[in-house]
């Protein structure tokens, strides 16, 4: 019996280190470039994986969607460059990579939940400081992170010429989503309402300093669930609606609302997505109007890089990513058995993420995937056990 249970004790300090672990690594850790920019945590993950019994059902899914993916890649191939075919693999491995983490599933007590909720606020934090460092000496910011992430040098560069924070991102859409799915996770870990009142602004800001309009939608849309769910005061609930007012008078007035003069350089962007595309939405309506243009339905892709009239085109979309790269199959059933079932319990999660699926990127960088996987391993139900704190 003693043996049972030091088994059991022991199995839990494993789950417990491994959750701070990925936390932590999602968060702020490096990413091994060597290995198309993997992070540390997804060695360890495959380990854990491996070591533990998987649902048949499951495994049978993800071998059934990395199949028809390497049957598009092979598709594509006949007819691509071997550096657009490097790349076509490149994407393969992170998106597969990725949904390995769909394979977590954690049990927390409460001190745990607690703790995690302390990382997310010291990161939103952090972020908030680099924010602040990015907005005042821009030099010194590219300075660190490029030093840190050369290979995104370039896009840095562009993001300070625009005004908008991507913290160590590429691309600052991904950055204001990871915001706000990093917000999101903590508001479930932790029901301090005293926490989630300052955070909630200091969020706010950080999403803002992205200038993601997307992000915005999200941001807005959690302000909404969480208005509802929460069992806030009516002064903060009157706080939550000016600020998404706010928000929605951005989206909605564009150029003469005031939230747009508040915030600094904003009104670069939006000039020069009118100057380049004729309009403020980056080029988005353009891009899917010429997809569609061309487009069949597709059983098999042809892999991750898109191939238009000879030159490589960028749908500013996952979905239609998507259906090029691996085919209407793989869609379906990556959509229901990887995101529809898991979230099922939970559906605000789902719609958070179908909004960056459909008009940007979530599989473009390993972070933000992972941390969605991971808050659905933890949350979806929230498990909060009051079994003994074996972590410390």
């Amino acid at each position: 019996m003693s043996t049972l249970i030091g088994k059991q004790e022991s199995s839990e300090r494993i789950n417990s280190w491994l959750i701070f672990f990925v936390l932590i690594d999602i968060l702020f850790l490096l990413r091994i470039m060597p290995l198309f920019g993997i992070p540390i945590s997804s060695i360890i993950v495959i380990l854990v994986i491996l070591s533990r019994p998987i649902k048949k059902t499951t495994l049978l899914t993800y071998l059934v969607l990395m199949i028809i993916a390497l049957f598009s890649l092979m598709n594509g191939s006949t007819y691509k460059s071997d550096f657009v075919f490097i790349e076509d693999i490149k994407r393969f491995s992170q998106l597969f990579l990725s949904l390995l983490y769909a394979f977590l599933l954690f049990k927390i007590n409460k001190n745990e939940s607690v703790l995690l909720s302390k990382i997310l606020a010291l990161f939103f934090w952090y972020s908030f400081l680099f924010m602040v460092l990015f907005k005042v000496d821009p030099n010194f910011y590219i300075s660190i992170f490029g030093f840190i992430y050369p290979e995104s040098l370039e896009a840095m560069q562009e993001n300070i010429t625009m005004g908008r924070y991507a913290l160590f991102f590429g691309d600052p859409n991904t950055a204001g989503y990871f915001f706000v799915f990093a917000y999101f996770l903590y508001t479930n870990l932790n029901k301090n309402i005293r926490n989630f009142n300052y955070l909630y602004i200091l969020v706010l800001i950080l999403v803002a300093s992205t200038l993601s309009r997307g992000a915005f939608v999200s941001f807005g849309i959690l302000s909404l669930y969480l208005l509802k769910s929460l069992e806030t005061g009516k002064i903060i609930k009157y706080i939550f609606l000016i600020l998404f007012l706010a928000m929605l008078d951005f989206l909605i007035r564009g150029e003469n609302s005031l939230f747009l003069q508040i915030l600094n350089n904003i009104s670069l962007r939006i000039e020069s997505d009118i100057e380049k595309y004729g309009s403020g939405f980056g080029g988005r309506v353009h891009k899917y109007i010429s997809y569609f243009e061309s487009f069949d339905v597709n059983i098999l892709g042809e892999g991750y890089v898109i191939i238009k009239d000879g030159m490589e085109f960028r749908p500013h979309s996952d979905l239609l990513r998507f259906l090029h790269a691996y085919g209407l199959i793989f869609l379906i059933i990556f959509f229901y058995f990887f995101l529809w079932r898991s979230a099922r319990n939970l559906k605000i999660i789902f719609l958070l993420f179908c909004i960056p699926f459909m008009i940007n990127s979530i599989f473009d960088e390993f972070k933000l995937p992972m941390l969605i996987f991971l808050t659905l391993a933890l949350i979806n139900p929230l498990t909060i056990s009051n079994k003994p704190n074996y972590s410390s």
